[in-house]
């Protein structure tokens, strides 16, 4: 068994917040305590034109040298990039007050066939406490996955690619997840085309977490808004009326 130490020590300190919520009640996050699952981690279920099926994996071909080593990892806003870390966590964690973008690369060097259609599987692991309903987003990567992997100061340049871009699919976490649940994303056509036009190399896709406003929240918003738009409205009919 190898003694992933920096793996450790970043997920015991990434789950602090759970312990430490009512010092850090804004954070939201997901994936907290994510590590490296082997052949069965996180994969991307792609179904082909001829009926058939292909599962790529963040363990299949990784980059990094260590013998766990796997395609994921995160980039922060505020934290260097630790290379051997393998660790997805995304969101806003108040214990670094930081924010988090996860990224996963899949090797595409055995596709063979036109993609129908996409599915990202993840297994959850831990989320923020007390838990808020959390939106996940899934975005398209430019940046390669070797750079992806390697070590780094601050990146802005990479932290940005992870959560803009194409969207390429969406995911709403409305109840604390399960660490043995896996998550299955349906991602939309354009990472399908994506995915066809990168046959023979990796794919990568970016991960970003936000917190879902509260419908009371909503509820004070939305009549705002109303007033707002009945007011330009008039305007436009009638200036003086706001004169």
């Amino acid at each position: 068994m190898v003694f992933r130490f920096s793996t450790l020590v970043f997920g015991l300190l990434a789950n602090v917040a759970v312990f430490a919520a009512p010092i850090y009640p804004d954070s939201n996050y997901l994936f907290g305590g994510s590590e490296g699952d082997g052949p069965s981690g996180q994969s991307l279920v792609l179904r082909l034109a001829d009926g058939s099926a292909y599962t790529a994996s963040t363990h299949r071909a990784p980059i990094g040298s260590e013998s766990y080593a796997e395609n994921f990892g995160w980039w922060s806003d505020r934290l260097g990039h630790i290379p051997g870390n393998y660790n997805y966590l995304a969101g806003y964690n108040g214990v670094f007050d930081s924010v988090f973008r996860n990224f996963f690369s899949f090797d595409l060097s055995g596709l063979d066939g036109v993609v129908t259609s996409a599915t990202l599987v993840l297994r959850p692991y831990s989320a923020s406490f007390p838990f808020a309903p959390m939106r996940f987003n899934v975005f398209d990567v430019s940046t390669s996955p070797f750079d992806l992997l390697s070590g780094s100061a601050v990146a802005p340049d990479i932290f940005d690619d992870l959560g803009s871009g194409k969207l390429y699919g969406s995911h709403v976490f409305d109840a604390d997840p399960s660490i043995s649940n896996a998550v299955a994303i349906r991602l939309w056509s354009s990472a399908v085309s994506d995915i066809n036009a990168r046959q023979g190399q990796y794919f990568s896709v970016g991960g970003t977490v936000g917190r879902i406003p509260e419908p009371s929240i909503i509820a004070l918003v939305l009549p705002a808004l109303g007033l707002a738009l009945s007011l330009s409205r008039r305007s436009k009919r009638d200036p003086s009326r706001l004169a």
